[in-house]
């Protein structure tokens, strides 16, 4: 058969399936009875009108916050070193100095040396040893504390290393930001090349080897986030458990989070929102959003793009959209 007309005839039978396809279903868009907004901060009363960056750092660095790390990580340095006879003894961190050690560090992210011992040459034209020396420098680094020492660790707890930071930080990127409408769910990784059982290796990624975190942002401000771990899935603390309460009011309620016939292997769609790690992270942080009384929507990558979730939050009055995947289960075919 000549080539154009094989390629007549392949086009002529998909213009008859495309034909014999039934009228695609009309698009029932939620109507949200609140109007849309855009994202604001919620800065203090007293706060300036224009602040500086460092004034803005302080609003999540606050007194409360640089007091604990100070506290742990001097606590976790005379812990170590009464231990073994040193060389250098510990000077007590303050307050003031740490916070020169957090502008070293930031002014190492922006300013590329090859090796630290580079940033306190003379020459360099925000010299760091104007403000500290690299003895002391290395000395904070090498006892930096988060948490109290001797804190007790578990395979299910294992980011309690990061506590109470971690909660007091999520408490501030809340009270300090009202997200707008349209908001953005997907993950965060954090390089990491040492060796733990929590980390996550994705191939063909940016970052493709390292610490996964959830987040939910706006405009690129982290509102909420959410650990994960390779070894044993997502974060289990106080605040995921809202999620489930909200699982477990449905199912009380009856409420049906995807309509499927009798007998259909997905007739247990509650049960498997309700367990299922990816649609738990996602629930977790969006259910923090004050949606009862303001309009939101997700946008998501095809990693949780599902009608069963989406159906969920559209339950909620949350909005969903997101790429997909075509091999998706619950796709009609």
């Amino acid at each position: 058969m000549p080539p154009r007309k094989q390629e007549n005839q392949t086009k002529d039978s998909q213009r008859r399936k495309i034909e014999a396809l039934p009228p695609p279903p009309e698009f029932d868009y939620l109507k949200s009875p609140f109007p849309e907004h855009e994202g604001f901060p919620t800065f203090p009363s007293e706060f300036p009108t224009l602040p500086t960056p460092g004034q803005i750092f302080g609003l999540f660095f606050d007194v409360q916050v640089l007091d604990t790390i100070v506290e742990n990580t001097n606590a976790y340095a005379e812990e170590k070193l009464s231990a073994v006879d040193s060389v250098r003894p510990w000077v007590v961190l303050t307050t003031p100095e740490l916070r020169i050690f957090f502008a070293i560090q930031i002014y190492m992210g922006i300013v590329k040396c090859p090796n630290i011992e580079m940033y306190w040459e003379p020459e360099l034209k925000h010299a760091p040893f104007k403000y500290m020396s690299l003895v002391r420098y290395q000395q904070i680094k090498q006892f930096y504390h988060l948490s109290p020492p001797g804190i007790s660790l578990d395979k299910q707890h294992w980011y309690r290393k990061l506590e109470p930071i971690a909660s007091l930080l999520r408490q501030r990127f809340q009270q300090y930001y009202f997200p707008s409408t349209n908001l953005s769910y997907d993950e965060m990784m954090i390089s990491f090349e040492g060796r733990s059982m929590h980390i996550v290796k994705q191939p063909n990624k940016p970052i493709d080897h390292g610490y996964k975190i959830w987040g939910l942002c706006d405009h690129g401000f982290t509102w909420a986030f959410l650990f994960y771990s390779g070894a044993v899935g997502n974060e289990v603390s106080e605040f995921t458990l809202q999620s489930k309460q909200y699982a477990d009011l449905d199912k009380e309620k009856g409420m049906q989070v995807f309509k499927v016939k009798e007998g259909d292997r997905k007739a247990k769609r509650l049960e498997y929102l309700q367990f299922s790690s990816t649609y738990h992270a996602v629930c977790t942080l969006v259910f923090l959003l004050p949606f009862k009384n303001f309009p939101f929507n997700i946008y998501l990558d095809n990693l949780f793009t599902t009608i069963p979730l989406f159906h969920y939050l559209r339950m909620h009055g949350i909005g969903a959209a997101g790429t997909t995947r075509p091999g998706r289960p619950e796709f009609p075919s």
